[in-house]
């Protein structure tokens, strides 16, 4: 018999049963009493006088015995409670998970209905009736119930890429597939997915993400890209949303269309990113950078053309009242960077004198073109120049 079945047994005997041995130490008490009595009454006083000590130093004994015995019990009673309150904790949270994922409002929950009746399907728990599941589940309740009460919803996403938190995007695994899926395990999915022998089952379950949580989860590991398929892996999620739930779905205060065509630039999927560009809604700001990355004279993009770079490049800054900039292509720098140069309009020669402080580490040929920029700004009363 294990420990938990015997304390479980002595629990229906009072306090452990510690009861019962009480009223036997009490019998023994009152006939030690009785016998003391009737000795002295036999022998005299000298052996009544031993009688008592002895009879002090067991009940001195017997209290400290049952003492110690009925803290060890109420010791192993809490622990005994402890285990059933948590072995109750996980039948309820599994109860509750069977119901969730086969209960009508499943079913019929938004971009799931009808997900769930395919056969063959992993299936999610609809959002709103996720929450009581990963509400049970210790510190990931915490940081989402925080996340979802701050009134920017980028709070949450902020946090995780500040501190290059790879625990961060089980949050966002967790609450995209309703309580169900870790980061890891949407990471194989994507990776079958990639595989055409396995990815109608992929499919099925990436399928069934919450879109928004999805997103947001794509865009942390294209940010982060801390494993090798990091990027690889985003652009999957991303181009799964897109394909399921259209390019409206792209849009959003995350940028995500811009983290989207900037991730299949980069992988070299330039037919993709010309396509986000053109079809998917995104910020008058990121627009014009991200024609110019598809414009790029300096990659391998078809859609290369230097002057309409320039022009994309130059949008923004004129857009704003400030100086287009242009390129030294006579110069002799390693880097294609280090040719950008921008002509001051006007200069500002009576101003307060300036020292401009710049520190580096390390610096390569790089530092002459940060130099160079400093000299041609529009003050020029700079006291000198440190690096």
């Amino acid at each position: 018999m294990s420990r938990l079945d015997q304390l479980r047994k002595m629990d229906g005997r009072g306090l452990f049963g510690s009861v019962g041995r009480s009223e036997v130490a009490l019998f023994l008490l009152n006939a030690l009493l009785a016998m003391t009595g009737l000795t002295s009454l036999l022998f005299g006083a000298r052996v009544m006088a031993a009688e008592i000590g002895f009879l002090f130093a067991f009940s001195l004994a017997t209290t400290i015995v049952f003492g110690i015995r009925r803290t060890r019990l109420a010791s192993d009673r809490a622990v005994v409670n402890t285990k059933l309150e948590t072995q109750s904790t996980v039948e309820r949270i599994t109860k509750m998970h069977t119901d969730m994922l086969y209960s009508p409002a499943f079913h019929d929950a938004g971009p799931l209905a009808g997900v769930a009746r395919q056969p063959g399907v992993i299936r999610f728990p609809a959002p709103e009736l996720a929450k009581p599941l990963y509400a049970a589940s210790g510190y990931l309740a915490v940081y989402l119930e925080t996340g979802e009460l701050k009134p920017d919803e980028r709070w949450l996403d902020n946090t995780i890429l500040r501190n290059a938190s790879i625990r961060g995007r089980d949050l966002l695994a967790w609450r995209a597939s309703g309580g169900r899926y870790r980061c890891n395990q949407v990471e194989d999915c994507l990776r079958m997915l990639r595989d055409a022998s396995r990815a109608k089952v992929a499919r099925a379950a990436i399928d069934a993400l919450d879109p928004a949580w999805a997103l947001r989860l794509a865009r942390i590991l294209a940010l982060q890209a801390v494993k090798a398929d990091d990027r690889l892996n985003a652009l999957t999620l991303f181009q799964a949303m897109y394909v399921k739930h259209g390019p409206g779905i792209i849009h959003s205060p995350h940028a995500h269309a811009r983290v989207f065509q900037a991730v299949a630039y980069d992988v070299g999927d330039y037919a993709l990113a010309d396509e986000i560009t053109k079809r998917v809604r995104c910020s008058k700001y990121d627009l014009p950078f991200m024609k110019a990355d598809l414009l790029n004279p300096f990659t391998d993009s078809p859609f290369a053309d230097f002057d309409a770079w320039l022009s994309a490049f130059n949008q923004n800054f004129e857009a704003t009242g400030l100086e287009p900039i242009h390129l030294d292509l006579q110069a002799e720098v390693p880097e294609h960077f280090d040719r950008l140069r921008c002509v001051a309009a006007d200069t500002v020669a009576d101003g307060p004198l300036v020292t401009i402080v710049m520190s580096s580490w390390r610096p390569d040929a790089g530092i002459f073109t940060a130099v160079q920029s400093l000299l041609s700004m529009m003050h020029r009363q700079m006291n000198s120049c440190r690096y």
